[in-house]
């Protein structure tokens, strides 16, 4: 008989994921600049994080460029 063993702690890319969500649900929408200071991460992790979710589903980007923001996916609310 094995021992269960409890899976490992979530990566510090998880914890980043989660301030991210909790940022923009916070605030109502986020911009990247904003979101590279209180991430304290490159620019191009928070671009890819921003990216994937977009991509899961769970945030919008509305515009382009510098003025993109970014929101809570409306249909993904429970």
């Amino acid at each position: 008989m094995g021992i269960a063993v409890p899976n490992p702690p979530l990566s510090k890319n998880n914890d980043l994921t989660q301030k991210l969500l909790d940022y923009v649900r916070k605030n109502g929408h986020a911009k990247t600049g904003a979101l590279i200071e209180v991430l304290g991460s490159p620019r191009r992790s928070v671009i890819r994080m921003l990216n994937k979710l977009i991509a899961d589903g769970r945030l919008v980007r509305e515009g382009n460029g510098p003025g993109a923001v970014y929101k809570i996916n409306d249909s993904q609310k429970m």
